[in-house]
This record gives C-alpha cells, structure tokens and sequence, in this order.
C-alpha cells in the first residue's frame, strides 16, 4: 500500500500509517514493508519536527517532503500517460489545519 500522507507534522498519525505499511515485528523478526508513506507539510519547520518524529520509527518506509499540498507533483506510476489511472498512491491523507 502507498500513502500520501499531506499536512503530516507532528506525525503521530504517520507513525500510525507506519506500523500498517512498514512491516513491524512478528515473533521477534523484523517483516520487510509492504508500502510506502510520503509525508508531506509545507511548512519547513514542522516538517523538520515530522524528520526527528520519524527518526524514533526508524523505518525505510516513508520519506518526508515539504512542499505545498496543491502543487504536489504528479507520480505517474506507469510510464505511458493518459491510463486511466493516474498517480501512484493507494490512499492520500489530509488532515488540513483549521
């Protein structure tokens, strides 16, 4: 599963993301993931603060970015354009500040 996780600092909520799609432990053995998480908060200092939440995670699973939500750019995930699906996340959460 891949997830598009915008407006994401603190981060309390991708670390939940984190522990559906970034593996975990199953009888003591670390589980390889099995997705992604893109987190993104425009601001670049609370996208600092979702770095060092994160870092506690230590998972290869998700990487931060911070630009503005409504220029996100497209991730074509299939090399030929006008499929007709576009974009390459499963789900995409956004959980705007009031």
């Amino acid at each position: 599963m891949s997830v598009l996780d915008l407006c994401a600092a603190p981060g309390s909520k991708t670390c939940q993301l984190l522990e559906v799609v970034g593996g975990g432990l199953d009888n003591n053995v670390t589980l390889e993931p099995t997705g992604f998480i893109v987190a993104n908060d425009a601001d670049s200092k609370r996208a600092y603060m979702l770095v060092n939440q994160l870092r506690r995670m230590n998972s290869p699973a998700v990487f931060v970015t911070s630009c503005d939500g409504q220029f996100f750019p497209i991730l074509d995930a299939k090399a030929d354009k006008g499929t007709e699906r576009e974009g390459m996340f499963d789900r995409v959460l956004c959980d705007v500040p009031c």
